[in-house]
């Protein structure tokens, strides 16, 4: 334990087949040419071994070990994103924002550490929007997890006394008509516990999965039982990124019956919209929500302005920034930052 607590965040983070932050749909991209990677060798700091030698012994028992040295090597290989990454047109995440004409501020420095977030105190941290049902199935699935006493032990810093709570966001119609109809142990001991929060909903990348009618009645049913830990609809909206091959026709389709199923039951929204700010308007105005409607527009990607106007228009909701916000070329986010009311953050 003495040795856990000594360890910091990027020691405690399995660095491996990283992706820019926030990359909802978990689907890697090739290396563009304005994009530089660096390969952190086995004494780095950014390695994961130092958490491998922390293993538990449920994990050694569980884990199917690799062999092949090259697979090994492979997965070892540290892909971190520089300062000087260039955001193009072609988006290395769901919330990329479209890069900005104008050059970031240089921003202060900081240390992530243990330290640091030993001092914050307890219950001084609350994550608003996450994806443990990415990390656990699709990140991770080598883990064999039972329990999500197991994940925490294996990240100790998902216990931390700092944190109070996190709301992770199931919307992935694949994954939730997988572990939350009939949930496994491991699901039912994360939404078991009292910090946890979660919503339900389809992601604009996933659309035509809730175009088949099962899915959208099996959505309308776990909405229908689900407690009061499920605390909104969502994440749901419109994206028009390259990296989605949705018709935009189907990503209105779908995000309008998510709207109308909140309404009807009385759920907040978690919203995700990208390129797409006017349509996804007109389709709220179509369908009518009402403007003092609780909704959390997660991971804003767009000028002050544009954030000003939907302020104004849905004073009941918030905005959401992600790391993003300290990436360069985003001059354009850290104005929002900077201008968006704390109350509305």
């Amino acid at each position: 334990e003495s040795h856990k607590s000594s360890l910091n965040w990027v020691d405690a983070v399995d660095w491996s087949d990283q992706v820019a932050p926030d990359s909802t749909t978990a689907d890697d991209e090739p290396v563009r040419k304005h994009e530089k990677i660096v390969d952190a060798d086995d004494g780095s700091e950014c390695s994961s071994g130092s958490r491998d030698r922390d293993d538990s012994s449920w994990k050694r028992k569980k884990v199917k070990r690799v062999d092949d040295e090259e697979e090994l090597g492979s997965r070892k290989k540290v892909k971190l994103w520089m300062a000087d990454q260039k955001f193009a047109n072609d988006p290395t995440s769901c919330c990329d924002p479209v890069e900005s004409s104008s050059s970031s501020q240089q921003l202060p420095s900081y240390t992530m550490s243990l330290k640091v977030l030993d001092k914050l105190g307890p219950k001084s941290l609350f994550d608003s929007h996450c994806h443990l049902d990415f990390i656990m199935f699709w990140r991770a699935p080598h883990m064999e997890l039972e329990s999500f006493d197991q994940f925490v032990h294996a990240y100790p810093l998902m216990g931390h006394s700092s944190l109070e709570g996190f709301i992770t966001n199931f919307c992935a119609p694949k994954l939730w008509m997988e572990h939350l109809v009939s949930p496994s142990p491991l699901i039912h001991s994360l939404l078991s516990r009292p910090s946890v929060f979660y919503t339900i909903g389809c992601h604009p990348h996933f659309a035509r999965e809730l175009l088949i009618s099962r899915n959208y009645k099996q959505l309308e049913l776990l909405i229908e039982k689900a407690g009061s830990s499920c605390v909104a609809i969502g994440e749901c909206g419109l994206d028009n990124g390259n990296k989605n091959n949705v018709k935009m026709s189907d990503q209105v389709e779908v995000f309008k019956l998510q709207i109308k199923l909140a309404i009807r039951m009385n759920k907040p929204l978690v919203l995700h919209i990208r390129g797409a700010e006017e349509e996804a308007i007109s389709a709220m105005e179509q369908v009518g929500v009402p403007a003092d409607w609780p909704i959390h527009r997660h991971c804003w990607n767009d000028e002050w302005t544009v954030c000003q106007a939907w302020l104004d228009k849905y004073p009941s909701s918030v905005v959401g920034i992600t790391p993003l916000v300290t990436f360069p070329r985003t001059a354009e986010l850290q104005k929002v930052a900077k201008l968006v009311p704390l109350n509305r953050l």
